[in-house]
């Protein structure tokens, strides 16, 4: 068995702390290099425990796997379901959705896939409770084949030729995370093939460990060098840094030094001060500490709190006291165990089997909205226009007059609504206006699908199968030649109008020959309009809401709202929005074309209203309004600019 080195587990302490502190906001600007740390702590630790066992030829798979378990599993499990709990009387749908998401790609190891497609881990607006699972996850795929590598190495006989081939893939990594660092830092920090090289100079340094003779003289020297590249790393190192890559080599590099000064008569300056037992018993409590803090933090950025000092010191300590009930009631009774065949099904099996049917349950429903059935019925029963009017968001059917109407019902339509989400969103507000007008508007409206005829949308990282393109340019080609029926007076266009030109790299538009024409968007519609306005039509051009809310922004507007402030007097505020916005350049481009503007219904000078009457504007995810406000915005424009249809 390897020795025990408590200042190994001083260096833990160090490690978790600079993360801690970064998180909670105190001035260590580059304490995210503590997982750096981790990582070349465990490449020396596991490595030495298995490289030992294949000498001994006593090195088993079941056993390594099933000590990784009885490791990590159960003080995870212990913070997922508080976790889980709070989240679910505290998270808006989409967002409680994404975090059962989240759960399940953490306990199968993978949540840095997850995190890497669906946040950034250095934005402060991205809260998600187990984005510091990403750490973890690199860790469990590592060992997936390591263990293989090093059997191969043993066989090998060679020491010389095995640190040879070690070296080789450890300056492949550092080359390949110094290449993506400049071209995807997100991809870069958290996947493995680019933090291969920070455990592989802890597994190095292991198996090379016992040939490296340091003298005495120069322990105290190489441990203050190692111990300085780390604290100068964390303080001179900041999120902006391109990090990993060739600036992560002083961190790895000074951990490794310090691991290395230490030998069976002396240890270096360093570690022996970080020996110190209080210091130890941090690093003891590190794992579990590190899982506890970081949801605490995303969940009370959340609700709204600031990270003062005081509520920073509050934090840390309340992790940490978490962090040893854990360690000492979970972790180290379930260590302890020796029921292997037990151990696999009962921390593993079972638990990822009730958070994959959590995850199905609460997607399938929608994130449970009626959780906030009575506190917000704004957000709960109409937080998703396209499903109350799903006949005419989805399905495509033009025509559809009986079930696809704004306004009054009538056998045929005065006009037509065409466009997207953001439209769709609108369709509370042209109710209102076509109602007190006396005509019928036909809803017409497809997620993702501009106002212009013959085209489809794809975003750049996906595909679309032919035949769904093939719908699609069949359905805006029906929709523009009935705007241009002789029965159609008023045509509506409402879009996310920037989103489908070639400024905007995420979605791409595409003409029935599959021929990418995005920087031809702008003038396609331009043309459609001047036919419709040839054709004797009133255009109307529908603006976007003043701008999206974030998380943080919307969910604050429910906590006030639940302690019953009066959320009409908040504002928020907005850029210039009528010099920047398309639609408001095609009403420059084009003579005869008539922008319908609700901001103006709710805005004063650059500030905006999120709120009608009491009622939030916005479904919860920040951007689209809810049906019933969308239609009291309809009411409350005609109050201040009359009915443009009339």
């Amino acid at each position: 068995m390897l020795k025990y080195r408590s200042d190994i587990d001083g260096l833990r302490a160090i490690a978790v702390l600079l993360v801690v502190f970064y998180h909670v906001g105190l001035p260590v600007p580059g304490g995210f290099i503590g997982v750096d740390v981790f990582f070349v702590i465990s490449g020396f630790l596991i490595t030495s425990i298995i490289s030992k066992e294949i000498r001994d030829e006593k090195f088993s798979f079941s056993d390594f796997y099933s000590r990784r378990a009885k490791r990590l599993l159960p003080p995870f499990i212990f913070m997922v379901i508080p976790v889980f709990i709070y989240c679910w009387y505290s998270l808006l749908p989409d967002d409680l959705t994404s975090f059962a998401k989240s759960a399940l790609f953490s306990i199968l190891g993978v949540s840095n896939f997850y995190f890497y497609y669906n946040t950034n881990y250095f934005n402060s607006t991205d809260i998600e409770p187990l984005l510091h699972t990403w750490s973890l996850a690199v860790e469990e795929q590592f060992y997936l084949f390591w263990p293989l590598v090093l059997i191969f190495l043993h066989k090998k006989k060679s020491l010389r030729l095995n640190l040879i081939l070690l070296f080789f893939a450890l300056i492949s990594s550092i080359s390949l995370s110094q290449y993506y660092v400049t071209n995807d830092k997100n991809l870069a920090y958290m996947m493995l093939p680019f933090r291969f090289f920070e455990l592989m100079t802890g597994a190095v340094l292991a198996l090379g460990h016992a040939h490296i003779k340091i003298s005495n003289k120069i322990l105290d020297a190489t441990s203050i060098v190692g111990f300085s590249l780390i604290i100068l790393s964390a303080l001179f190192i900041d999120k902006n840094s391109p990090f990993p890559g060739l600036m992560a080599l002083p961190v790895v590099i000074g951990s490794a030094i310090f691991i290395a000064s230490y030998t069976e008569n002396k240890i270096g300056f360093f570690n022996k001060i970080l020996s110190n037992k209080m210091i130890v018993y941090i690093g003891k409590v590190s794992y579990s500490f590190y899982l506890w803090h970081w949801p605490i933090i995303a969940l009370l950025k959340y609700q709204g709190f600031e990270l003062k000092t005081i509520n920073a010191i509050i934090i840390v300590l309340s992790a940490f006291l978490l962090a040893c009930f854990s360690y000492h009631v979970v972790e180290q009774p379930f260590r302890k165990l020796n029921y292997r065949k037990f151990i696999l099904p009962s921390i593993y099996v079972i638990p990822a089997f009730m958070i994959a049917s959590l995850y199905f349950f609460i997607n399938k429903n929608n994130g449970f909205e009626n959780r906030f059935d009575n506190l917000l019925p704004e957000l709960s029963e109409e937080n998703t226009a396209h499903i109350i009017r799903s006949e005419c968001m989805e399905k495509m059917k033009v025509g559809n007059y009986d079930e696809c109407y704004l306004g009054v019902k009538k056998e045929i339509p005065d006009g037509i609504l065409i466009g997207d989400s953001f439209g769709n969103a609108y369709s509370g507000f042209i109710d209102s206006l076509a109602k007190d007008a006396n005509i019928m508007i036909h809803d017409t409206m497809k997620s993702s699908t501009p106002s212009i005829p013959g085209v489809y949308v794809s975003k750049y990282d996906a595909t679309i199968s032919k035949d769904d393109a093939e719908r699609i340019i069949k359905y805006t080609k029906m929709r523009s030649e009935l705007a241009k029926n002789s029965n159609i007076k008023y045509v509506i266009l409402s879009d996310f109008f920037g989103q489908y030109d070639d400024k905007n790299k995420y979605y791409r538009v595409y003409n029935s020959k599959g021929v990418d024409v995005s920087e031809k968007a702008h003038d396609m519609r331009n043309e459609f309009i001047n036919d419709l306005i040839k054709d004797g039509k009133m255009v109307y051009i529908l603006a976007r809401p003043f701008r999206g809310l974030t998380k943080n922004e919307l969910h604050e507007l429910i906590r006030l709202k639940i302690k019953r402030f009066n959320i009409d007097n908040i504002y928020f505020s907005y850029g210039d929005i009528k010099n920047s916005r398309e639609e408001y350049m095609i009403e420059k481009e084009i003579k005869g074309v008539k922008i319908i503007d609700p901001n103006d219904a709710i805005c004063n000078k650059n500030e905006c209203s999120a709120s009608i009457d009491g009622s939030i504007l916005f479904r919860t995810d920040g951007y689209h309004l809810n049906y019933s406000s969308s239609k009291n915005l309809g009411n409350e424009y005609l109050k201040v600019h009359g009915n443009p249809f009339k």
